[in-house]
C-alpha cells in the first residue's frame, strides 16, 4: 500500500514480524508471498489454500485453526486472566482495501489489550462477513477482529460478533467513505476515538488458534466476546457490495475449522 504514512508503515510491518513468528509446526511453509494467490471462492477458495507439505502448508495440515463453533458442550469455566482496553479516545487510523477486507490501521499508541499482567498493542482492525466464528451452529451478519501484538510478537486476536440492527456509531466515519478498491487511496482519520469499539461486557471465549487467512499462522491468543453489536444493514450492504461477490453466502470468511479436543475456556458466571 504506497499510501501509508511513515510512522503506520513502520507499524504495519510489526504485523509482519509478528506473523514470521508464529508458530509452524508439523509443515515447513515456503517464503514465497501467496498473498495475491488467495480467496473465498473458486480455484482460490479455502479448501485449497494449504496443500501438504507446501505453500501455506498450515491451512491444511494444522491442528489449533481458526475460526471455529463455539459450542456448550466444548466449553470450560474457569476463573481467567483479567481482559482490559486500554483504548485512545482520539488517536490516527489508516482504513485501506487490502482486496480482502476493509482494514484499519492504528496509530502506535493507540490502544493496549491487557490479559492479566500482559500487554498487547492494538495495531488495526478488520472486518469479514459473515462472521467467521460461530456460537452453536450460528452465524452472525458480520465480525470485526481486533489484532495485538506483545513485545515478544504473540498475537492476541479479539473477535466481535455483529447482528444486523443499529448503526455501530463507533464505525461511521470508517464507513462513510469506504475504499472501493485496493487501488483506493488511503484514507486517514485523526482524532478518531476506539474506545467504542469494544463491548461493555468483556465475558469472553478463549482459546489457542491461528491467523484465519494465508499463511494460517497457529499460536494466537483468540478471545471471542461473549457480547455481540450490531451494524445496520446500510453498513452491512456497503461491505458486502464489495467482498460478498460473487457468492454472498460465503463473503469473505473461512469456513469453521475442527476443534481437534481444544480447550474453549470462559468466564466462570
Amino acid at each position: 500500500m504506497s499510501h501509508a504514512s511513515p510512522s503506520l508503515r513502520v507499524h504495519r510491518s510489526v504485523l509482519a514480524v509478528a506473523v514470521a513468528a508464529l508458530v509452524f509446526v508439523g509443515c515447513h511453509p515456503s517464503s514465497h508471498d501467496a498473498g495475491s494467490h488467495w480467496g473465498y471462492s473458486g480455484s482460490h477458495g479455502p479448501e485449497n489454500w494449504g496443500t501438504a507439505g507446501g505453500e501455506n502448508c498450515l491451512c491444511a495440515e494444522g491442528t489449533e485453526q481458526s475460526p471455529i463453533d463455539i459450542r456448550a458442550a466444548d466449553l470450560t469455566s474457569a476463573t481467567l486472566e483479567s481482559l482490559s482496553f486500554d483504548y485512545s479516545g482520539s488517536t490516527v487510523v489508516e482504513v485501506f482495501n487490502n482486496g480482502h477486507t476493509i482494514q484499519a490501521d492504528v496509530a502506535p499508541g493507540g490502544g493496549v489489550l491487557r490479559i492479566g499482567d500482559d500487554a498487547y498493542r492494538l495495531l488495526q482492525f478488520h472486518f469479514h462477513t459473515p462472521s467467521e466464528h460461530r456460537v452453536e451452529g450460528e452465524s452472525f451478519a458480520a465480525e470485526m477482529h481486533l489484532v495485538h501484538v506483545s513485545e515478544t510478537g504473540t498475537l492476541a486476536v479479539v473477535g466481535i460478533l455483529m447482528r444486523a440492527g443499529a448503526p455501530m456509531e463507533g464505525l461511521a466515519r470508517v464507513w462513510a467513505d469506504l475504499p472501493d478498491s485496493i487501488e483506493a487511496p488511503a484514507r486517514r482519520l485523526a482524532e478518531f476515538d476506539l474506545r467504542p469499539l469494544v463491548p461493555e461486557n468483556k465475558r469472553s471465549y478463549r482459546y489457542a488458534g491461528s491467523l484465519t487467512t494465508p499463511p494460517c499462522s497457529e499460536g494466537v491468543r483468540w478471545h471471542v466476546m461473549a457480547q455481540s453489536d450490531t451494524m445496520s444493514a446500510w453498513q452491512l450492504d456497503a461491505f458486502t457490495a464489495m467482498f460478498g461477490p460473487p457468492v454472498p453466502a460465503i463473503g469473505n470468511s473461512r469456513p469453521v475449522q475442527p476443534l481437534h479436543g481444544r480447550v474453549i475456556r470462559t468466564d466462570v458466571d
